[in-house]
């Protein structure tokens, strides 16, 4: 198994894309243009990935109005780029979806948290999956690859503020929307890193049918086809156990 490395930032902060094999004593650059984002992607095949590319600015001294973040799927040699997607001014969150090359991102700009979009891995029109003026701050694919649940926050950004839970259908863009809470302070600090821990943590459950999280007076669950959340334990963050 090879290992896709995101390392040093953005390209003018000599941010590069490596990939790291068994057997290696360091990583094997690739690519040398990330955008400004965090975490690749590998595409269902293992043989291509995902990235956020910063294109050519062509002159010495780029401003903030020459940021352009183009999603990008290339081989595991990082060749053969097909753009899928571009935002301008623009900071990405993907993350791929586990049963296809569908790419769920969420975009941040000067103003602040924006929409979440939606792409195919084969290229097409992106489609926006969120609500008007939502501003999501972080999502999380279900299970089976058919709804994404996401956070958004209300009025001027807190990082310790109150989110509330939306569930869209990726096939038919209906979003449900569930009352504000506020999380946990272990909640808080996961959604910095949200796209980055996607392997490692979900708040779905196995079958695709509920959430754990994590709020200030402890833990619950909500029932995504019932609408209802319960208080389950004491407690700042949940995990589920088994499943496939």
């Amino acid at each position: 198994a090879n290992l896709l490395l995101h390392l040093g930032g953005h390209t003018v902060q000599g941010g590069r894309m490596s990939l790291f094999q068994p057997g290696q004593d360091m990583a094997h650059p690739l690519l040398g243009d990330p955008g400004f984002f965090q975490a690749p992607a590998w595409a269902l095949d293992g043989q291509h990935f995902f990235y956020v590319a910063q294109p050519p600015f062509g002159k010495p001294d780029p401003t903030i109005e020459d940021v352009k973040s183009d999603i990008m799927r290339v081989t595991a040699a990082g060749k053969d780029p097909i753009k899928l997607a571009s935002e301008a001014k623009s900071d990405l969150r993907i993350i791929r979806s586990p049963v296809s090359d569908q790419i769920a991102y969420m975009v941040v700009g000067i103003d602040g948290y924006g929409p979440l979009k939606l792409v195919d891995g084969a290229g097409g029109e992106a489609r926006t999956l969120s609500q008007t003026d939502q501003h999501v701050t972080a999502f999380f694919w279900s299970p089976d690859g058919k709804q994404i649940a996401y956070l958004t926050h209300d009025g001027e950004f807190d990082a310790g503020g109150k989110r509330a839970w939306h569930i869209v259908d990726t096939a038919s863009g209906t979003v449900r929307s569930f009352e504000p809470f506020q999380p946990s302070d272990a909640l808080i600090g996961l959604q910095s890193f949200f796209d980055a821990y996607t392997f490692s943590f979900s708040p779905w459950s196995p079958d695709s049918t509920r959430i754990a999280y994590g709020a200030d007076d402890g833990v619950y669950t909500l029932d995504v086809a019932a609408g209802s959340a319960t208080k389950r334990a004491s407690g700042a963050l949940a995990m589920w156990v088994g499943g496939k």
